[in-house]
C-alpha cells in the first residue's frame, strides 16, 4: 500500500510541474504566431 502511495505522490507534482510551463509555452508561441501573421497582413495591405 505504501509503493502506490508514493508513486503517486511522485508522479503528481512532476505533472504539475511540467504541464503547466509547456502550456505557458505554447500560449506564448501562438500568441508570437498570431502577431507575427497579423504584421505579415498588414504591411500586405499598406504594400
Amino acid at each position: 500500500m505504501t509503493t502506490p502511495n508514493t508513486k503517486h505522490k511522485t508522479t503528481k507534482p512532476m505533472k504539475s510541474k511540467y504541464h503547466y510551463p509547456t502550456r505557458n509555452r505554447y500560449k506564448k508561441a501562438f500568441n508570437d504566431v498570431f502577431s507575427y501573421n497579423v504584421q505579415c497582413k498588414q504591411t500586405r495591405r499598406n504594400q
